[in-house]
């Protein structure tokens, strides 16, 4: 059968328990440079992608160093450790090589697996952070987006994503660390993307092909305006 919602999206029906360990806190630090790494790879220009990525690496470099087996609760059990900072520290110099050749897609794809290999990571050991709820939202935003161009094939399943997307969108609040819930920053940039989402589920239940389509052209630059300050 086929899947509805991936993983992380179900671990948003359960209340969130962020994270407040050494690892996980130490990968936190690293993400705003990340973040703009990825935002960078996908609008450029290519030198500020280059500079968030060096940055990048070299935080991994100092995390990889600071952690090693055994690592800290939760993670104290957790034995893919050592492959998975290497395959960060290869996919980060292949963005970096890939960046400097002017290839940003490419750059692009091998940092979105870094989010996928540190999502699972968390996972795995039951950590779930802000940045899990933000990809979760990103990863059903990304499948809705290519069907949005063409709503009456598939109006079905577009109905669906844009039921998972407003769920996943009023979530964010609740996810967000303490810190985060009385930041007027915050509190805008998150409206603005839920606002985006409920806009993208009346126009598909409308069924208007053309208000479909304008709803979806919303939808991830109100994502990314979040994303790059708070992801």
């Amino acid at each position: 059968m086929r899947r509805l919602v991936p993983l992380l999206a179900l671990q948003l029906a359960a209340t969130p328990v962020l994270a407040a360990d050494p690892l996980t806190d130490a990968i936190a630090r690293i993400y705003p440079d990340y973040r703009t790494a990825l935002f960078r790879t996908n609008s450029g220009p290519p030198d500020a992608a280059l500079a968030a990525i060096r940055a990048t690496r070299t935080a991994w470099q100092g995390l990889s160093a600071r952690f090693s087996q055994p690592l800290p609760p939760p993670y104290a059990t957790e034995e893919g450790w050592p492959a998975l900072s290497t395959r960060v520290a290869m996919l980060l110099g292949e963005a970096e090589s890939e960046t400097m050749a002017g290839r940003l897609p490419a750059a692009h794809e091998a940092l979105e697996e870094i989010r996928d290999l540190l999502g699972t990571l968390r996972a795995r050991n039951g950590v779930f952070t802000f940045s899990d709820a933000m990809n979760a939202y990103h990863e059903e935003m990304e499948r809705a987006l290519p069907l949005a161009l063409e709503p009456d094939e598939r109006i079905a399943e577009l109905r669906e994503l844009a039921g998972v997307l407003h769920y996943l969108a009023g979530r964010l609040p609740a996810a967000a660390p303490a810190a985060l819930q009385g930041d007027a920053e915050f509190t805008a940039l998150e409206a603005a993307n839920r606002a985006a989402a409920e806009a993208f589920r009346t126009a598909v239940r409308s069924g208007d092909l053309a208000a479909i389509r304008r709803a979806a052209q919303s939808l991830r630059p109100a994502y990314s305006r979040l994303f790059l300050r708070f992801g």
